[in-house]
């Protein structure tokens, strides 16, 4: 049996281009039902039926596997008896009637207003990357913006004297206020940070990388779980947490202009 599934990673590596991750995953799901199979007197795939694959699940959920570990092991062997039948090793799919249990999203804790302070107050001194990481996550802070426009901004977007920036979404433009505090973090990094990042080269994006080019939408995450790791926040940051807690704002504002 081992040997079937041998000619099926090969399959996958060689034909479908799947990763060695991926390989030694469905390798080592398909060897463990494989053993459960010869123990349980089944030697040759072609004898394998929908009793026994359910059998298997349930030995997985009696040994205290995660319904998100056996969903995987559904999934690896459902891949495998195709390709078996494609292959014409037998003739019918054991898998084709098995549902996977339901895997229950984990409710992630989102991050408080007293985190998201502390988060902010993490880019210490006036180096270049630092000055750009301080602005960078004042602005994500102020005004709600994603990380793509962030990162989407040019250096002529940003209008300083009336404390705006120019966001660009395809066709869409708006203008988004971001107040003193952050325009003074911007200035700081526009004057005495990105031109050094930059150095000799061009780049007309607001915020660059330590080589002078654009940063990436995945550099700044990089950034900011960064500053969360060395902060010891626990909590999910997301650009959803600061939209959030920006919308919250807005809305408490709103409350307050309707007081008056």
């Amino acid at each position: 049996m081992k040997d079937k599934i041998n000619e099926y990673i090969e399959y996958i590596v060689r034909i479908k281009k799947s990763s060695r991750n991926t390989a030694d995953s469905y390798r080592r799901d398909l060897n463990h039902m494989a053993d459960f199979l010869v123990e349980s007197g089944i030697n040759s795939f072609d004898r394998v039926t929908y009793t026994n694959i359910n059998a298997y699940i349930l030995y997985m959920e009696k040994t205290g596997k995660s319904p998100s570990t056996i969903v995987r092991n559904i999934s690896s062997m459902k891949t495998f008896f195709r390709f078996m039948i494609a292959k014409r090793y037998i003739e019918m799919e054991p898998t084709e009637l098995i549902e996977p249990p339901r895997v229950e999203k984990k409710q992630t804790k989102e991050a408080s207003e007293a985190t998201i302070e502390k988060l902010l107050r993490q880019p210490k001194g006036d180096f270049p990357m630092v000055l750009r990481d301080r602005a960078m996550l004042l602005l994500l802070y102020s005004t709600g913006m994603k990380v793509s426009e962030i990162t989407d901004i040019r250096l002529s977007d940003i209008k300083m004297e009336m404390e705006y920036v120019e966001c660009k979404n395809g066709k869409n433009e708006r203008a988004i206020f971001f107040g003193k505090k952050t325009g003074n973090a911007l200035r700081k990094y526009i004057e005495n940070g990105r031109s050094i990042l930059i150095g000799a080269g061009q780049c007309d994006y607001l915020f660059v990388n330590c080589h002078g080019n654009k940063l990436s939408r995945q550099g700044f995450w990089k950034i900011i779980k960064d500053y969360a790791q060395k902060a010891g926040i626990e909590e999910n940051i997301t650009s959803y947490t600061f939209r959030s807690h920006y919308n919250k704002a807005l809305k408490n504002k709103e409350k307050l202009k309707n007081s008056m």
